[in-house]
């Protein structure tokens, strides 16, 4: 193929490009490198290969520069952002592990530009605090809310005792089919929970049976109404004046009226 037709705009098949960067069986000590070169497509290969025809030799170190350079994006600083802004905890992350990656994105643009500033890092520390809070799954985020930490460190460290105490409580199945400790764990955890149902089944009864008791109590202890024996009353006879019998049946009057 002659270099007529090869043209200008696709210098990357000249054998001396080739040659230059290590020959076309040699392979790129960057693999990353490769990935990028399949973007090259439409006018954006046109400005890359125009670009590197204005050097005056092609080496790996000026094509990989080149390559850096071009492709660089110019509104990194809002991607990098918008990402950490909407960074939310998944479903199986670790409180931890979400720290990291909220960090690792903020640092990514803010510890090249003006680490040195004390009002930077202020924004840095309250950005990343709220974040952080507002990132975290509900169960987590609730307690951290009440608690109001006043550092990322802070509240960093309390999600991570709050998840721990979650899983006590509710234990993940599958984590603790993994291994003896966590099965021995959850083995614990519910003797213990059984262990409090039985003791509140126990005070419950106990309760009752303390009810019971007052009440037995206090009946035995009410006086009970005395009850006065009945007093017969004694009949008097209006004749003889002697008691013991009635005037019709008294026998002095009987013994008179004969």
């Amino acid at each position: 193929m002659s270099d007529q037709e090869n043209g200008n705009n696709a210098p990357v098949h000249d054998s001396s490009d080739e040659g230059a960067v290590g020959g076309i069986n040699a392979p790129l000590p960057d693999f990353g490198l490769l990935s990028m070169i399949q973007n090259l497509k439409g006018r954006n290969s046109v400005d890359f290969f125009n670009s590197l025809e204005k050097d005056s030799g092609l080496s790996y170190e000026t094509f990989k520069k080149s390559i850096l350079t071009h492709f660089k994006e110019d509104s990194s600083f809002a991607t990098d952002f918008a990402r950490f802004s909407f960074a939310q905890q998944f479903e199986h992350e670790s409180v931890k592990d979400f720290s990291v990656r909220l960090e690792s994105l903020i640092n990514k643009r803010f510890d090249q530009e003006g680490e040195d500033s004390e009002v930077l890092r202020n924004f840095k520390s309250k950005i990343i605090l709220s974040q952080f809070v507002s990132g975290l799954k509900q169960n987590v985020k609730s307690p951290l809310i009440i608690q109001n930490p006043k550092t990322f460190k802070e509240a960093v460290d309390f999600a991570v005792r709050v998840e721990k105490s979650l899983i006590i409580e509710w234990p993940n199945v599958n984590t603790l089919a993994t291994s003896p400790q966590t099965n021995e764990l959850a083995q614990l955890t519910k003797q213990q929970n059984d262990c409090f149902t039985t003791l509140n089944i126990m005070m419950e009864q106990m309760a009752v049976l303390s009810d019971q008791l007052s009440k037995l109590k206090s009946d035995n202890d009410s006086p009970r109404p005395q009850v006065r024996p009945q007093i017969r009353k004694q009949v008097f006879c209006r004749y003889c004046q002697k008691s013991g019998h009635v005037e019709p049946d008294c026998w002095k009057k009987e013994q008179d009226n004969r």
